[in-house]
């Protein structure tokens, strides 16, 4: 009994310690200097006048801009940054705020998702592949939707895979409540963006894949119920106009170039693999479409089928591929993994660069101060003011 209690302690600690190593990390990363800089995105700006408004009309159920309906975005991100400027002020710190908890989530969820598919090695690797490259590191220091998005789905699509493999009808609950969420976010395309993947991996792995007609009717009641939260506020207060307006903005945006956004077939080809710099040149040697029964395999259709739909969007815009940013810092941390594990002649050099990748997420992160402080570099290197 005495030995039982010792080791549910030492667990109990364990966690304790990960928790904190996770949110030193965030720390460290993602909040100095949030709040240095003025906002600087047209969706940045957008939000956070949202969020500012809303707390001024007190109004929650109306998202608006400059008073009046705004129906591109579903609330539940400018709820969040709502809540924090009503804690911190109307800032860009407060309106920034909500991705610095998305980075924590989005780097606990990555570990916790690494230690139960290999080893807690291979979630610490997937942390600082994805907190080392370029973009998935930048967009935390922003004031946009797409990390909460992002991590609704991704955790969606885990939740849903962890379903189909064990059966238990909590993961398709969680999963379903998981992508209702996404749905609140950012509306329907983070249905399509994790049923597409999900119904190819079933398809493509038919003998060894049968979903629960119970676990399936679970997904839909607790997707229906949080992802309907805001339809149904609009519906009651007769406000359906609402709605219209937004299903119509979201046919728009496949069909046309919006706020003149537009750009060649290959345009996310070229960011991802600049952006995600340096994990994506890693996640080449590990890219493979052979057909298995892995998560690692859900990544690549995940990561196929979102490069494939937003090459084909009309619209472009550098994150609305950020999705892929999983699938490729995933399939980089698994290659650094099985080097690590598998090849002790290379232990040396996979280790050097998950070093570097850490290195490089510093950098990331002190080169976006330094790029919003002119005055440092002027006065520093003694350039010409001009």
């Amino acid at each position: 009994m005495e030995s039982s209690r010792k080791t549910f302690a030492s667990k109990l600690i364990l966690k304790a310690n990960i928790y904190i190593y996770l949110l030193v990390i965030t720390a460290v990363l993602i909040l100095p200097f949030l709040g240095a800089f003025h906002l600087f995105d047209w969706d940045e700006v957008n939000f956070a006048e949202c969020a500012r408004e809303m707390i001024q009309t007190e109004d929650y159920t109306q998202v608006m801009i400059n008073f009046v309906p705004f129906w591109e975005k579903p609330p539940l991100f400018i709820w969040m940054q709502a809540i924090s400027m009503k804690a911190f002020g109307i800032s860009e710190f407060a309106a920034r705020l909500p991705n610095v908890f998305a980075a924590f989530f989005t780097f606990l969820f990555l570990f916790q998702a690494g230690r139960e598919l290999k080893n807690a090695k291979l979630g610490w690797i997937w942390v600082i592949a994805y907190a080392g490259s370029f973009l998935p590191n930048i967009y935390f220091h922003s004031g946009i939707i797409d990390p909460w998005f992002n991590l609704f789905i991704v955790t969606g699509l885990y939740f849903g895979f962890k379903g189909l493999k064990y059966g238990q009808l909590k993961y398709y609950l969680i999963s379903g409540t998981l992508i209702g969420l996404s749905i609140l976010t950012k509306g329907p395309v983070g249905l399509i963006l994790f049923s597409v993947p999900l119904v190819l991996f079933i398809l493509l792995n038919r003998k060894e894949v049968t979903p629960k007609v119970a676990g399936i009717l679970s997904f839909i009641v607790s997707f229906l119920l949080i992802g309907g939260l805001w339809f149904y506020l609009l519906v009651i207060q007769g406000k359906e106009q609402v709605i219209y307006d937004f299903m119509d903005y979201q046919v728009r945006l496949f069909q046309t170039k919006d706020a003149g956004h537009g750009g060649p077939f290959y345009y996310h080809f070229l960011v991802l693999l600049l952006g995600c710099f340096p994990a994506s040149f890693i996640a080449l040697r590990r890219f493979s479409f052979k057909p298995k029964y892995s998560f690692e395999f859900l990544m690549v259709l995940t990561f196929l089928f979102t490069l494939l739909l937003f090459s084909v969007v009309q619209t472009k815009i550098i994150h609305y591929s950020s999705l892929c940013y999983f699938p490729i810092t995933f399939l980089a941390a698994s290659y650094i993994f099985d080097e690590l594990e598998n090849k002790s002649s290379l232990k040396t050099s996979a280790k050097t660069v998950l070093i570097g990748i850490f290195i490089l997420g510093v950098i990331f992160t002190l080169v976006g101060w330094a790029l919003n402080h002119p005055e440092f570099i002027l006065q520093n290197f003694k350039t010409d003011s001009f």
